[in-house]
This record gives C-alpha cells, structure tokens and sequence, in this order.
C-alpha cells in the first residue's frame, strides 16, 4: 500500500501528539494507590481527633470519659494508626514500583501501535523512577527502622532482665534480623535490576525527549489554525472562585476556631496536674463565653466545611460532564488554558470521592475494630467495623477502576480537539504567574 492509499482516518491516527495511556492491569495499581493515599490521610485525620478528643474528655469529661472508657479507645487509636502507617508506608513504595512496571507496558504498547506520539508528562512521570530503585530506597529505610529496633530491643534486655523471660523481645529481634539479612542480600539484586530496567527504557525515553519539541510546536501550529471557542460557562474559573474562597475562609476559619477552644481550654486549666483556675469577673464570664462560643462555632464549621467540599466534587462532575458534551463532535477549536488545564493534570472527581469515601469510613472503623479487639472497649464492635471497612475499600477502588477508562478517554478527546500541549504543574504556575505580572503592569501602566 503507497502512503498516499492511507483512508483519513488512518492519516490522522499518525498526527503528531500527546496523549494519555490507560488500560491493561495498571490501572488497578493507579486505583490502588488513590484509595491507599485517601486511607492515609483519613487515618492521619482521624487520630488527630482521637487524640484531642482524649485530652479535652479527660481534663474537661473525666466522669463521661471514664464511663465510655474513652481512654482506651484513644489507645486503639494511637495503635492502628503506628500499624496503618507501617503498613500504608510499605504498600505505597510497592505500589507506586508496580504501577510503573505495569504502565511502562503500556506505554510501549502504545507506541508500536502509533509512533506519532508522546506520552504527555502526566504518564511519563509514572514510569519516571524505575521500580527496582523505589524498592530498593524500601529496604533501606525498612532496614534503617530494623536497626533502630534491634536496637532498642537489646537496650531493654540489658537494662530490663525480666524482659528476657517473655518471648516478644526475641521475637522481635529475629524479624529485625530478618529484614537485615534481606536488605543486605536484595540491595545489589535490586540494583541490577535498575540498570536492566534503565537500558529497557533509554531508546524510547530518549526517543520522546528527542521528538517532544517538535509535537509541541505541531500542536501550537493546530492550535493556531483553529477557531476561538471559549466553551461552556461553567469552564470559566470566575464561576467557581467564589467555592475556592468559601472553602479556604471556613477552614481558616475553622483553625482558628480551634486555637480559640484552646486558649480557653489552657486559660481554665495551664495543665494537666494543675487545679483549675478561677477568676474575676469579666473575665470568668468570658472564659466560658469564649469556650462555649468556639466550641459551637468548630461544630458548625466543621459541617459546613464538608458540605463545601461535597459542593466541589459536584461542581467539578458537572464541569467533566459539561467539558465531554462541548467537544464531542470533534471540530478542532481552542480555548483558553485555564478552562482546561484541570481535567489534564489534576484528579477526577470521581478519584476524589473514592477516597473521601475510604477516608471517612475505613480509618474509623478500624480504630473502633482495634479497641474491641485488642482493649475489649464494651461499646466497640469489630465484627460490624470490619465489614465497614472493606466495604469502604472495596466500593472506593470499584469507583477509581471504573473511572480510568473514562479518564483516558476524556482527557484524549480533549487533546485531540483543543491540542493544549504538554501541560504540566510546572507550566501552569509559569503561566499564572505571568499573568500576575502582566495585571501588575497594566495596573502600574493606568
């Protein structure tokens, strides 16, 4: 066949450009890893507030405290967080190696199948760390905590002779000689794999390095050509700014919120094993006054700041949505970069829910499952918070999984039709901040 007996369809496959790669069992990686990340800050989330609900119920609710035996769920809680975060910092390095072996099949695929392309910089930064090496800084930080154990295991039997009576501290210090003994013999197994994994990835990294300049000005040629089209209202930043502001004001004002509780708090009681303080009037007046007030305020805020955040995920679904249904037949045009630049760098809103959902549910249920389980808290029932739990894991990674293809999808639609170049945070905050300059100008111009 002659090039020119190509059909247009063919012809415009081979245009030159970036495009997004999905697909193939990394995406159940990438699912993974946003569901593990939202795990990990709802736990960080949740300890924080067993931790100040502990203080505040045993220095202000000693009676209530004692008969929920609250000082034992912040126990529980203390303790699954110190093993979540074992555990979370061991399976995101995993993770994240995976996912970039995976992907890179992916990749590779995708340009034996158009070598047009370029990955844009969003997918050429998940197969940017070769996964050996990822595993490999895994061991070490795995062996420096080993160490550090052993450590203190052998300070204990040495200052501690009871303690060599019980099995936990020898138990403890052969896992560290375990994990001590595999960092040292994986380390160079590791390392060889980084130098296979580098001289599998140079041609057609470099090829990419070599051909991006070239894709990017065909896009800005395409993009030139094209109509101006602005799109649909609602991709105009102005018509969420007012979101944005409303969200950073209520937690701003959240923070302070709490500060005040705790001026209060500390005012009432300097610490913990000194008697309460009295004073005159005004000021008992406002101590309780300031204390009631912020308390009833954090509630508030707290509620109100879920909602706002809610609010953003339902804004930016009908922004996808609206942003999929402009550029659906396919006509060339462009557009300004801030209307688009979220859907191409940023996190869906799909993603974002799946992890507020595990964020709120999973971490909760585990600390109460942790207090029934290890501290026998009478309240706390791990045969219905586990059930929680996985639920919580298992409809959050249902949720990222079914929203990859779509992603993929949508994001190159969006490319094809608006050719917006290699968008990368790096470029969009150059770009923000020349326009701040140029308002400037103008501003010192008038």
């Amino acid at each position: 066949m002659r090039p020119n007996d190509h059909t247009e369809q063919d012809r415009a496959a081979y245009v030159p450009r970036f495009v997004d790669v999905g697909g193939g069992g990394s995406k159940y990686v990438r699912a993974a890893l946003d569901v593990m990340l939202g795990f990990a800050v709802g736990m960080s989330i949740v300890a924080g507030l067993v931790l100040i609900t502990g203080i505040i119920g045993e220095e202000a609710f000693s009676r209530l405290n004692d008969a929920i035996e609250y000082d034992l769920f912040v126990r529980a809680g203390v303790g699954a967080a110190s093993i979540a975060a074992a555990g979370v910092g061991i399976a995101l390095p995993a993770l994240y190696a995976l996912d970039s072996r995976l992907y890179f099949g992916r990749l590779e695929a995708a340009a034996r199948r158009d070598r047009a392309i370029v990955p844009s910089a969003r997918a050429r930064a998940r197969v940017a760390t070769a996964p050996a090496r990822t595993l490999r800084k895994l061991m070490m930080w795995c062996g420096f905590a080993a160490l550090a154990v052993a450590g203190l295991l052998v300070m204990l039997l040495v200052t501690e002779p009871d303690a060599g009576a019980e099995p936990a501290p020898w138990i403890g210090l052969v896992v560290c000689a375990v994990v001590l003994v595999a960092w040292i013999a994986l380390t160079p197994v590791l390392s060889a794999s980084v130098d296979r994994w580098e001289a599998r990835t140079y041609l057609l990294t470099a090829d990419w390095e070599a051909r991006h300049n070239f894709v990017e000005q065909a896009e800005e040629r395409r993009r030139a050509a094209s109509v101006d089209d602005a799109g649909p209202a609602i991709l105009a930043s102005r018509t969420t700014w007012w979101l944005t502001w409303a969200t950073g004001a209520t937690g701003a004002a959240l923070g302070l919120a709490v500060v005040a509780w705790f001026v209060s708090f500390v005012m009432r009681k300097p610490c913990r094993r000194c008697d309460e303080l009295s004073y005159d009037e005004p000021g008992e007046r406002f101590i309780d006054w300031l204390s009631a007030t912020s308390g009833v305020v954090m509630a508030v805020l707290a509620v109100l700041l879920v909602v706002l955040l809610v609010a953003h995920l339902v804004v930016l679904r009908m922004r996808e949505i609206a942003a999929a249904r402009w550029i659906a037949d396919g006509q060339p045009r462009r557009t300004r970069a801030e209307r688009i630049e979220r859907f191409l760098i940023g996190r869906r809103a799909a993603v974002l829910f799946a992890q507020g959902l595990v964020a709120a549910i999973a971490p909760a249920a585990i600390v109460v499952a942790f207090a029934d389980i290890w501290f026998d808290v009478y309240w706390a029932d791990a045969a219905i918070a586990l059930p929680f739990a996985a639920a919580a894991f298992i409809v959050a990674m249902l949720i990222a999984v079914f929203d990859a293809d779509a992603a993929v999808r949508e994001s190159n639609a969006l490319r094809a039709v608006l050719s917006p170049g290699d968008l990368t945070p790096k470029t969009v905050a150059a770009r923000v901040a020349a326009q701040r300059v140029a308002r400037k100008a103008s501003k010192a111009a008038v």
